[in-house]
Parts: structure tokens; C-alpha cells; sequence
């Protein structure tokens, strides 16, 4: 398999997290940059891509779930589940690549979206209670 780059690997996590929210073919609606990663991904033979409606959408193939597999991830027919483990390999692969790339950072997101923090924390709050 080709060398993937730290941003290709983390969107290949991306997907294999969010696969389970879209029946195994999670919807794809990323930049131009990161078209580039996912034609990188569908080279190496890992996923293939889809329209349905005008929205773009990721199916694994064989190896591609074989790939996640030692990634972490576990397939289960309709999408993967994610070991803590690889969930933190995401977050810490998004976030050097925010850097890299001085994408706009949590804080500054955070302070011009006031409506989102507060939804996010009254998320969190009730994730939070619940779990006590």
C-alpha cells in the first residue's frame, strides 16, 4: 500500500468513526484539500466514493476495512466501532494538521459561534449528568 499522509490517515478515521452514523457509507463533504486526500485514499484501493441526491458518499472495500481493522476499528456489517485508542489517534492527527495548516482554531470557533458553545455545553452538561 502507498504512504498515506498524517491528514489522509485521519480522514480514513474520520469516515471509519462516522460509518456507523450512515449505515457504513459515511457522507463526505469536505474541502478541496481534502478531496485530494480521499482520491489518495481511493488509490490505494482502501474506499470508493458515490453520489446519491448530489451528496457524495464513502463505501469501504475489503481492504479498506482490513485497514481499519488494524487501526482499531471493528466492522460490524452497517459500520465500524472505534476503540478509545483511535478515537485519541484522530483528535491528535486533526489537531497537528490544524497547525500545520493554521486552520481557524477551537477558541476562535468557539468565540464567533456563541449559539453552538452553548448547545455544545448543554450537550455536554446532559452527557455528563447522565453518566453520574
Amino acid at each position: 500500500m502507498t504512504n498515506l499522509t498524517d491528514t489522509t490517515l485521519a480522514l480514513f478515521d474520520s469516515l471509519a468513526d462516522d460509518a456507523g452514523n450512515w449505515s457504513g457509507t459515511p457522507l463526505f463533504d469536505g474541502t478541496k484539500e481534502l478531496r485530494g486526500n480521499l482520491t489518495q485514499l481511493k488509490r490505494a484501493g482502501l474506499v470508493k466514493s458515490f453520489m446519491d441526491d448530489g451528496n457524495s458518499f464513502v463505501s469501504f472495500t475489503e481492504a479498506g476495512i482490513a485497514f481499519a481493522a488494524e487501526r482499531g476499528f471493528t466492522w460490524y456489517g452497517y459500520g465500524f466501532e472505534a476503540t478509545r485508542n483511535s478515537a485519541r489517534a484522530v483528535a491528535a492527527a486533526i489537531k497537528a494538521e490544524n497547525k500545520r495548516t493554521k486552520t481557524e482554531s477551537r477558541a476562535t470557533f468557539w468565540a464567533t459561534h456563541p449559539a453552538e458553545r452553548k448547545a455544545y455545553n448543554r450537550e455536554r452538561a446532559a452527557i455528563r449528568r447522565a453518566a453520574n
